[in-house]
């Protein structure tokens, strides 16, 4: 069965008001994570996430407060959040054009800010291959539930951003990914 779109925009739901919602989703993962895993030491490997979350963290927030501040609304708009190696950003403003072009952008910030860090910066000077992101944007329709600071999203569109992010690290270059729904909104 068909569920109907609501007619107005999502930012206009109120708290607890639910249904289809277009949005363009995100995944950045850390390639090779395990691998750092087994030979660096849990400190040594706790350092190396945190440093991939506080870039992560850093860009987003830069991204979305300073750069887009008067185009987009947190909770409303858009939203982020790591989890271990993987962040993960959600944009449904209601301009998909716009959203997917702005995640890529983003995607591409966040792979020089993560090849310009601290840790790859070392593992050049010695000779030694970047530590890699793996990326993937999909975009397409999820059932949202508006919560009081933001939105509760599932669907399967998510689950195939993940897909595409997982396809990227077969990438021998940039590894950022973009579906086919996706690269049509742009």
């Amino acid at each position: 069965m068909n569920e109907p779109r609501l007619t107005n925009p999502a930012v206009r739901w109120e708290q607890g008001q639910e249904g289809p919602l277009d949005c363009s989703t995100m995944f950045v993962d850390l390639v090779s994570s395990s691998e750092f895993a087994s030979v660096l030491g849990i400190s040594d490997y706790a350092k190396y996430v945190q440093s991939f979350q506080a870039i992560c963290l850093a860009e987003c927030e830069y991204f979305f407060e300073t750069l887009l501040a008067e185009t987009y609304n947190a909770g409303l708009d858009y939203s982020f959040r790591c989890t271990g190696d993987e962040l993960i950003v959600f944009l449904h403003s209601g301009r998909p054009h716009n959203d997917v072009y702005q995640l890529i952008c983003l995607a591409i910030a966040l792979k020089c800010a993560w090849l310009t860090s601290e840790q790859n910066i070392y593992r050049i000077t010695h000779g030694l291959g970047s530590a890699e992101l793996a990326v993937g944007i999909n975009h397409g329709q999820v059932w949202g539930k508006r919560l009081e600071s933001g939105f509760d999203l599932c669907g399967f569109s998510i689950n195939l951003a993940k897909r595409v992010e997982s396809m990227s690290r077969q990438g021998e270059r940039f590894r950022v990914f973009v579906s086919d729904p996706a690269f049509k909104q742009v």
